[in-house]
């Protein structure tokens, strides 16, 4: 009987892509809760706000076009960060110069980061079943950066004034 159940193995490793769910107005707010950006789906713009007391969005101090799935916000409310719309997994068919980050500064675009300056080797893509993985995006950290994890194992870290790599 075991010889017979070699074939299942494989099947062990695969795992089911979960689909991401429906576009929806949704808000996420900075590290300290300071501050939210709500990207509305409806009237297709994303909005920073300053927090009110009872935690609702407030004064609206700046805002950027779109609907964005993935928004990073910094604590001093002043930077947003749009990442890839499939988080951490790209489409089989996926470009290298398809864009993973984009940074915004008060509501102006600053930098768009492609996927080619994220993964070197594109040999290290880890397969789904209907998708590559490619890393993750971590958010902002402590100190103000943010942060990515890529598949090769590598951290990198970008000011979000500038959308430029920095050291650790």
């Amino acid at each position: 009987m075991a010889r017979y159940l070699w074939f299942l193995f494989p099947i062990a490793f695969l795992v089911a892509d979960e689909p991401l769910p429906p576009p929806a107005t949704h808000t996420v707010f900075s590290g300290d809760r300071g501050f939210c950006a709500v990207s509305d789906v409806d009237k297709q713009v994303t909005t920073v706000h300053r927090v009110k007391d009872d935690q609702s969005p407030g004064e609206v101090l700046w805002q950027i076009p779109g609907w964005h799935r993935a928004l990073y916000l910094s604590k001093d409310g002043r930077h947003l960060v749009i990442g890839y719309s499939g988080y951490n997994l790209i489409p089989l068919d996926y470009r290298k110069d398809m864009i993973m980050l984009t940074f915004y500064a008060e509501g102006a675009g600053v930098r768009e980061i492609p996927l080619n300056r994220l993964i070197f080797n594109f040999g290290k893509l880890k397969r789904t079943v209907s998708h590559y993985e490619w890393g993750s995006l971590v958010g902002f950290d402590s100190q103000g950066r943010f942060r990515v994890e890529t598949v090769e194992g590598r951290t990198m870290l970008f000011d979000p004034a500038t959308g430029k790599r920095v050291d650790r």
